[in-house]
C-alpha cells in the first residue's frame, strides 16, 4: 500500500523498478495502491486500474492507456503524464460531474472480458485450508513472537491489573462481616 509516500520523484521511481525485479524474480504478482505517481512510475506499470466513487473506469494494460483515451474520445495530449490525466478525467471534485460519468459508462459499455481475471480453482486442504492443529499452533506461535518483541504491553497490563485488585481489595477489606447493607457491594465484585 503505498510504496512510494514520501519519497521524491527519483526515489519512487527507484523503488518502483526494485519492485517490478524482485516480480520478475521471484515470479510473484505485486499490487500497489499509489496516488498520483509520476511518468517514469507510471511506466513501469503491466497494468494499471484506475477507480472513481468505487467504480472501475479503466482497468488493462498501461501501455493502452491513450489508446482508451482515443477511444472513449477524450484524447491525451503530448507530453502528459497518462496517470494525471486519467486522474483529471475521473476526479468528480475537479471535474464535471457528467464528464466523469460518461467515461465510467464508457468502461462499463467496453467488453472487459480481456482484462477480468478468471476465478482459478486452488486446492484446498478441506474446509480452513490446513488442520485446526496447524493453524492453532500458527496462532500460538505468531502470539510469541508479539510477546518477546513487545512485552511492554503486557507488563503494563499486569501493573493495571495489580492496581485493579489492590484497590478493590481496599474498598472490600471489611467484605467478611455479613451484613445486609453489603450485598449490593458483594453483587457489584462478582459482576465485574
Amino acid at each position: 500500500d503505498e510504496p512510494t509516500s514520501g519519497l521524491d520523484a527519483a526515489a519512487a521511481a527507484s523503488i518502483m523498478s526494485f519492485m517490478k525485479e524482485l516480480a520478475a524474480k521471484m515470479d510473484i504478482i505485486i499490487f500497489c495502491t499509489i496516488h498520483q505517481p509520476s511518468s517514469k512510475v507510471f511506466e513501469g506499470f503491466d497494468g494499471t486500474m484506475v477507480l472513481s466513487a468505487g467504480r472501475v473506469a479503466y482497468c488493462g494494460p498501461a501501455a493502452e492507456v491513450a489508446s482508451y483515451c482515443t477511444s472513449i474520445g477524450r484524447p491525451m495530449p503530448d507530453n502528459v503524464n497518462p496517470a494525471e490525466y486519467l486522474l483529471d478525467l475521473v476526479n468528480a471534485e475537479f471535474s464535471e460531474k457528467e464528464e466523469v460519468q460518461k467515461v465510467l459508462e464508457a468502461w462499463e459499455e467496453k467488453d472487459t472480458e480481456n482484462y477480468v481475471v478468471k476465478k482459478l480453482e486452488l486446492p484446498v486442504k478441506g474446509k480452513y485450508g490446513t488442520s485446526r492443529l496447524a493453524q492453532t499452533f500458527n496462532l500460538v506461535l505468531r502470539h510469541f513472537v508479539l510477546v518477546t518483541r513487545d512485552p511492554t504491553l503486557y507488563l503494563g497490563r499486569a501493573a493495571i491489573f495489580l492496581f485493579c485488585c489492590s484497590f478493590f481489595a481496599l474498598i472490600y477489606v471489611e467484605a467478611r462481616e455479613r451484613t445486609q447493607e453489603q450485598v449490593l457491594y458483594r453483587m457489584f465484585l462478582m459482576m465485574w
